[in-house]
């Protein structure tokens, strides 16, 4: 049976306790066969430190588009499609805290980790939540209002993009709608990959900078640094996104893509990566509706 939601009236992080949770269970709670313990283990923690806990990017376009779906009443269902961290169900909870709406925090993740950490960030703010620990194509859920994914196809192998699509379609209610920031690769431009190797000595400088100004984990300098690094050179990622592609496929599960809005600054930055990557590839907001 679906649940019933809850209001909530703060949506806040507690980052650098969402942080310190992650980086200490991460070793037990990551399946090596996945290859995500590095990744897992610190990105909240770089988060916090680079960019003083900025949530993902996209915060207006989400809010603005889950804030759409109150209209209707009833409690609001959003499945967050994949997670680093805290995160992007941060969005969904900074969307309607203080609102008065009801909604339920669907996660869905291959990793023990971040599912972890998200429940632990949901009940810090009495937020109602559910989550699986599945890939996307094994889910059987109730139908959700809304799916949220962020950076998420960098991740999947553009074969496997049919068997994502159709599961997002069929978690979906008639008219519920996927909402992306995505960055996006121009089909007019062979693809480059991320070489982190080459600005590792810059970024590591800078955070050498930010830890002396005030480390506010019990962790030392050494232990932040191993496991910086350790997500930046991660090879997870970087499977390039086309707009064309998303249509097509979209198309053939159900799922029209209604609007694509490029942000052609290419400002946006993430703890995995930096701004010599940023530019390469401008992020975009989709929003794919179901017919």
């Amino acid at each position: 049976m679906p649940t019933t939601g809850k209001a909530i009236d703060d949506a806040t992080e507690d980052l650098v306790d969402l942080a310190g949770f992650a980086f200490q269970s991460a070793p037990s709670t990551c399946d090596p066969a996945d290859g995500c313990m590095a990744y897992h283990r610190a990105w909240s923690l770089v988060r916090q430190l680079e960019s003083n806990a900025r949530p993902p990017e996209g915060g207006a376009f989400f809010t603005r588009e889950l804030r759409k779906l109150a209209s209707s009443g009833g409690t609001v269902r959003v499945l967050v499609s994949g997670a680093a961290d805290s995160g992007l169900p941060s969005h969904v909870a900074r969307a309607y805290a203080g609102t008065g709406q009801k909604f339920t925090l669907v996660v869905v993740d291959r990793c023990r980790t971040p599912l972890a950490q998200i429940e632990r960030y949901a009940a810090s703010i009495g937020a109602e939540i559910e989550t699986t620990r599945a890939t996307l194509d094994q889910i059987d859920i109730e139908p959700v209002d809304a799916i949220l994914a962020h950076s998420f196809l960098s991740f999947i192998p553009t074969k496997e993009l049919p068997a994502l699509f159709a599961a997002w379609s069929r978690s979906l209610r008639q008219g519920g709608v996927v909402l992306m920031s995505q960055r996006m690769q121009p089909e007019d431009q062979p693809y480059t990959p991320r070489n982190p190797a080459a600005h590792l000595a810059k970024r590591r400088e800078d955070l050498i900078a930010t830890l002396a100004k005030g480390n506010p984990f019990p962790l030392s300098q050494d232990q932040i640094l191993q496991a910086a690094e350790g997500l930046w050179l991660n090879p997870m990622g970087g499977v390039p996104a086309y707009e064309q592609v998303i249509r097509q496929v979209g198309d053939a599960v159900g799922l029209r893509l209604e609007s694509i809005d490029l942000d052609e600054g290419k400002t946006s930055l993430s703890p995995f990566v930096m701004k010599t990557d940023a530019v390469r590839r401008a992020r975009a907001e989709l929003v794919m509706r179901k017919l």
